[in-house]
């Protein structure tokens, strides 16, 4: 029978159809039942104000925020709080379940039952070693050692003080404690390494740069603050035990001394005793040399002192006061749920950095502490908040909070001007306080050295005297040894030698006689030696203990003197102390509320940013308008220009044909003045030979011819003189009218030419307020990124964060099938192999144990795919392990990778199977988006799988496998939203 989906993720009413097999269909609903009230209906506790604290926390955020953003949608809200509270998300059905269910508190069932789920209790722990171990080598504890011990502390629902505290005294010695040793086995006890884990782990400060010198960033972390850290781990050192043919590594614990360091830029010399960050420096009492330990350090033996620091640090760490620590594990809390911490980074503690709300920060660490750290309790509560349930959008009406926001930033204004002074002011007390605590140190350190001069004279006394004791210890044990053996040898000797007398033939007896006699004899011979050192080192021991207590006065006077100035350095310290933590306040005070006054300031510019938008586009419409202008009255005087140009062209054709016309009567004009040239030489000769040849006829007759034709030719001369005037006069005209066109159409140019500069330079002006439009459109986009920005920050809106390696592994099995299917098939067998009884049934404790035994059973099949995943998206060993990051091999793997191939196979019931089997195509594409993004798809993500699907019917398998690959390898999936 195929495995639905899982009733611990299934409201109520929907369990019994929900369950894994019928047999189970009456015992879900009790199951249910018992979880919800077993292990989260006391999750709620009511705090000073009688109100549940995540109702505390919307109240503090109403108090802070501008108004009421947007809301997830049931379907974000279903996959968010599924992968932030079991690593996975949920399943199609499950999906359609939960929007379909109109009950009004759907959202709280369904954090109760996420919470009760045994995959609650693998996320979490698997969330713990990530901040705890951030994925070192497994080298002193197994690896299934560990992650048993952290299952089963979160499965018991372990207070996070509690178990801090055995990660932090813990040495490894006893097998059922030994795997919460790793955090210091597996950083090899390496003190300076420890110093800086446990300062980022456990306390929210990276305390690495403050080794050498005071941190140059952080005012509030102290050269001081790093080795009175140190002082507490640098007394634990690894030992290796011998049991046998087998070895064992453990923690030891020499007895501590003040640690003495300086400043690699100043020189000046410090000294400081154990401290956690915010604490006085522990006041030891003082020991003697000789009385440190309670076990000393020896081969093979793991070394106890007489005080422990690994112990006072767990103690003062965990035992609920410790600010820090409390703030410390809130913060780490939130930004597991929420995406980052209400101070991020959340190893970055500190007066400059402060949280984003530091009096939220500071109630959930008190509610946290009195809620006695319950971690399920807590996560839910945050699961539970409007903050929690945000939508990541940008709010549509930002700037409809414009006016509010304007009187949002005159009444911070009018704070922050006292703040900042008060913050100022503390700041410089800090200073004063720490100078004076400098002043003190220095004076003191001097006495101090008297009393270590003091004290290793005693100490080498005291080495002298229990060189002393041990010498007269051993030489009497041996004495006592020999005379006890002497003794016994007699008496044996006694009664063998009464047998030998009886006996007188026996050899053997007279041979063991003679033996016996000669053990007696080197017995009594060693006696003799022993026994005259004996007196020498009595006394030598009574001048060594002599020795000792006549130097005791000295040390005790030593230690005498230097109590008041102690106590002098420490009353500094504590006032320093104060002072510091009063400038983190009063800092952290002022930089939260002007961070605030800076995000009231940017909604309240967004609608000067829209309005410089409307004026910059009017102003571009206004020269788009004059720029039309600009061309039509080019477009005009270009047409003219183009007439203008066409007359000219005309004119000067017609002057062509007039100088042409003018040419042609000039030819002629001058043709007929040569005839008539000729005529006239012809009627002179013809004269002179008339005046020859008086009467000649034939001359009298030429002459006459010659004169007729003369006559005629000065006529045409005539006709042809008129014409070239008249060809003259019409060139001259001519020429005129194309010289008044030719100006004509040069002041037409120099018009167009005007128009083509106004033109351009209503173009450039136009282009130059397009651009300024582009300018203020992007500075409205930035100004909204930026808003953006800091609603993530003050979490306005949500925060979108990847998925873990782990959370990737299993939300791929999950939306594959690859789980559900593995479920189902260890369900089968285990009812096959130990069925319940009708009683077993309404057994709630059995059947919780179940469920878990089936989770483990699953886990223990699939988690050899984990470290494939860790390969591929995690952090390198032994750094933070949530920055996002994309490479190369990822992409490989994802695109290459037979295993995902394989996962992305139809089979059983998983998504790629239905959307085959689903004719629908549509339906398909809600499938689809369902189970591999827990979202239905918007109309155009429908359409592109319709599209994609409809040419490929007969390729469906193919073509579905694609599909599922490719919203396995998108940017959504991989994280949470």
């Amino acid at each position: 029978m195929r495995l639905a989906a899982m009733c611990w993720l299934s409201p109520p009413s929907c369990l019994p159809s929900l369950c894994v097999d019928d047999k189970m269909n009456t015992a879900a609903p009790l199951l249910w039942i018992c979880l919800l009230v077993g292990w989260f209906g006391q999750r709620l506790p009511l705090t000073a104000q009688g109100l549940p604290l995540h109702q505390r926390i919307d109240q503090r955020f109403s108090q802070t925020s501008l108004g009421k953003f947007g809301q997830c949608s049931d379907a974000e809200y279903l996959r968010r709080v599924s992968l932030d509270l079991i690593g996975m998300p949920p399943t199609a059905d499950q999906t359609r379940q939960f929007i379909a269910d109109s009950a009004p508190n759907k959202r709280a069932m369904l954090v109760a039952q996420l919470l009760s789920s045994p995959h609650y209790a693998r996320h979490q722990a698997s969330m713990l070693e990530l901040m705890l171990m951030e994925r070192r080598a497994n080298t002193h504890v197994t690896a299934e050692e560990w992650q048993a011990w952290l299952l089963a502390a979160v499965r018991d629902n372990k207070p996070w003080n509690l178990l801090a505290k055995e990660l932090l005294v813990t040495d490894g010695a006893e097998p059922s404690s030994r795997p919460a040793s790793r955090f210091f086995l597996d950083r090899t006890a390496e003190p300076h390494l420890l110093t800086r884990d446990i300062g980022r782990v456990f306390f929210g400060r990276d305390l690495q740069c403050a080794q050498c010198h005071d941190h140059p960033l952080v005012k509030d972390y102290l050269q001081a603050d790093y080795h009175g850290l140190l002082a507490f781990v640098s007394t634990s050192y690894t030992q290796i035990l011998k049991e046998g043919e087998k070895e064992k590594t453990v923690l030891a614990e020499k007895a501590g001394a003040e640690l003495a360091f300086e400043s690699v830029f100043e020189g000046v010399p410090h000294r400081t005793g154990p401290r956690l960050p915010d604490l006085l420096a522990l006041n030891e009492a003082f020991l003697l040399p000789g009385e440190e330990y309670q076990v000393p350090p020896a081969d093979n033996v793991q070394a106890i002192p007489a005080f422990s620091r690994r112990a006072k640090m767990a103690e003062l760490a965990t035992n609920g006061t410790n600010r820090a620590f409390n703030e410390n594990i809130v913060n780490r809390l939130w930004a597991q749920m929420l995406g980052r911490g209400l101070v991020h980074p959340v190893d970055w503690h500190h007066a400059d950095n402060p949280a984003s709300d530091p009096e939220l920060l500071q109630l959930l660490a008190d509610q946290f502490a009195a809620m006695n750290y319950d971690m399920r309790s807590f996560l839910g509560e945050l699961a539970l908040t409007e903050v929690y349930q945000r939508s990541f959008d940008t709010p549509q009406d930002s700037l409809a909070l414009a006016d509010k926001a304007r009187e949002t930033c005159s009444a911070i204004e009018s704070q922050l001007v006292a703040l900042d002074a008060q913050a100022t002011a503390s700041t410089e007390r800090y200073a004063t306080a720490t100078d004076a605590w400098y002043a003190a140190e220095a004076i003191a350190i001097p006495v101090a050295k008297e009393l270590d001069v003091a004290r290793n004279a005693y100490a080498e006394l005291r080495k002298k005297q229990d060189d002393a004791t041990a010498a007269l210890t051993t030489a009497t044990s041996k004495l006592n040894t020999q005379q006890q053996l002497e003794s016994s040898l007699q008496q044996s000797l006694a009664a063998l030698q009464l047998t030998s007398q009886l006996l007188p033939s026996d050899t053997e007896i007279a041979d063991a006689v003679q033996k016996l006699q000669a053990k007696s004899q080197a017995a009594t011979t060693e006696i003799a030696t022993v026994q005259p050192t004996i007196e020498p080192l009595t006394v030598a021991q009574t001048a060594a203990i002599e020795a000792t207590r006549n130097a005791k006065p000295a040390l005790e006077a030593s230690l005498a003197k230097l109590t008041p100035f102690s106590d002098a350095v420490r009353a500094a310290e504590d006032v320093m102390l104060q002072a510091r933590r009063q400038s983190a306040i009063d800092s952290g005070a002022f930089l939260a509320l002007r961070g605030r006054l800076e995000t009231s300031q940017r909604i309240a510019k967004l609608p000067e940013l829209q309005q410089a938008i409307a004026a910059a586009e009017a102003q571009a419409a206004q020269l788009a308008t004059a720029v039309s202008v600009e061309q039509t009255n080019l477009a005009s005087t270009t047409a003219l220009l183009h007439e203008k140009a066409q007359v000219l062209q005309q004119l000067t054709t017609g002057l062509e044909a007039a100088q042409q016309a003018a040419s042609l009567a000039q030819a002629e004009l001058a043709r007929r003045n040569q005839e008539s040239q000729s005529l006239v030489a012809a009627v002179s000769a013809t004269e002179t030979a008339l005046a020859a040849l008086p009467g000649d006829e034939t001359l009298v007759e030429v002459l006459g011819k010659l004169q007729n034709r003369l006559a005629a030719s000065q006529m045409q001369i005539g006709q042809s003189q008129q014409a070239v005037d008249a060809a003259d006069a019409l060139l001259q005209d001519s020429l005129a009218l194309r010289t008044r066109a030719r100006q004509a159409l040069e002041g037409e140019q120099a018009a167009c030419t005007l128009n083509q500069q106004a033109l351009d330079t209503a173009s450039a002006t136009l282009a130059l307020a397009q651009s300024t439009v582009s300018q203020r459109q992007a500075d409205f986009v930035a100004a909204q990124a930026t808003l953006d920005e800091h609603w993530s920050r003050d979490f306005t809106m949500a925060v979108i964060k990847p998925l873990t390696p782990e959370q990737l592994c299993w939300t791929v099995f999950r939306v594959t099938g690859v789980y559900d299917n593995y479920w189902a098939v260890e369900v089968a067998e285990l009812d096959k192999a130990t069925p319940l009884t009708e009683e077993q049934k309404l057994d709630n404790e059995l059947l919780r144990n179940r469920q878990w035994e089936l989770e483990q059973r699953v886990y223990d099949k699939l988690k050899g795919n984990i470290p494939v995943f860790v390969a591929f998206y995690g952090a390198a060993a032994g750094q933070p392990q949530s920055d996002f990051f994309s490479t190369a091999d990822q992409a490989l793997f994802a695109a290459n990778g037979s295993a995902i191939n394989s996962w992305v196979a139809p089979a059983g019931d998983n998504v790629t199977q239905r959307m085959i089997q689903q004719v629908d195509l549509q339906l398909a594409a809600e499938e689809l988006y369902l189970a591999i993004l827990t979202r239905l798809p918007s109309i155009e993500e429908k359409q592109d799988i319709v599209n994609y699907l409809s040419p490929r019917i007969e390729d469906k398998p193919v073509a579905v496998q694609e599909l599922v690959w490719a919203l396995l390898n998108s940017a959504e999936f991989r994280f949470n939203y």
